[in-house]
């Protein structure tokens, strides 16, 4: 499997000489969902963001994992699931690898 992901900052590290590997056909493609806005959610304690992202917690404790799992977005009238589904429909018609994040 062959993805090129040049993201956070390799780019920036070595510039053109990635386009090295353009040579190199990718035989997977990335789908990547918009992360939760816990923020509308309505949970019941305030969130903190703005730190670093191994100290930012949502849920943190057993004791308030039943409330986000009541208050999360249902998958199944959720917009970004049915149009990332299609997409993957098209990835799979060409035999393509999938990768979901």
């Amino acid at each position: 499997m062959n993805a090129k992901w040049w993201g956070e900052g390799l780019f920036e590290q070595y510039g053109e000489r990635l386009f090295a590997f353009d040579r190199y056909p990718e035989d997977a493609t990335i789908l990547l969902i918009e992360p939760l806005d816990v923020d509308s959610m309505g949970l019941s304690r305030e969130i903190t963001a703005g730190t670093a992202h191994d100290l930012f917690c949502v849920v943190d404790g057993w004791r308030r994992l039943d409330e986000f799992l009541e208050k999360m977005p249902n998958p199944e009238t959720d917009p970004q699931i049915g149009r990332l589904a299609g997409h993957a429909a098209q990835i799979r018609a060409q035999d393509r690898y999938l990768i979901f994040g």
